[in-house]
């Protein structure tokens, strides 16, 4: 199975394609992508299923307000076209695939998401961008919520 996540922002998304294999999860590739229609819609069309951080945030707070009601206009458009083409799609907070990830309760950083992504998917090359290692985090927890287990993890 081919599980592509993104990680939705207002320009831009970042995008990991993972391969599932029974409790093997191997990187494929991963990057930036345009977040329109036609960046998303390529990556979706070899895609057995989808994972999207879906933003959860304090919309009010005028520095991030329009920034935070632009990523989850993002994040609906993708969860409508995964949803149109039939494809099994699962969402998470930013913090609830943290969380399921390290297994860690708060502060999560960046750090731990890489540590923990270079365990968990074979393959990963050694520079990847945030962006993309959140991608790979959230569909290492896709993953596990989809099939069960990955590597010797247990079900998110």
């Amino acid at each position: 199975m081919i599980l592509v996540a993104l990680d939705p922002g207002p320009t831009m998304c970042g995008h990991a394609r993972v391969r599932i294999e029974g409790t093997r999860a191997t990187y494929v590739e991963g990057g930036l992508v345009n977040a329109t229609l036609e960046g998303i819609e390529q990556l979706l069309r070899i895609a057995d299923a989808v994972a999207v951080e879906v933003p959860r945030g304090y919309i009010f707070q005028p520095a991030r307000g329009a920034q935070l009601l632009a990523t989850a206009h993002i994040a609906g458009g993708i969860c409508w076209m995964a949803q149109s083409r039939g494809l099994p799609l699962v969402e998470f907070t930013g913090q609830e695939w943290r969380r399921g990830l390290t297994g860690k309760g708060s502060r999560v950083s960046d750090h731990m998401v890489k540590d923990a992504v270079e365990s968990a998917v074979i393959g990963v090359p050694s520079k990847t961008n945030v962006h993309v290692r959140d991608a790979l985090g959230l569909a290492v927890v896709a993953a596990w919520r989809l099939h069960g287990v990955i590597g010797d993890r247990a079900r998110a």
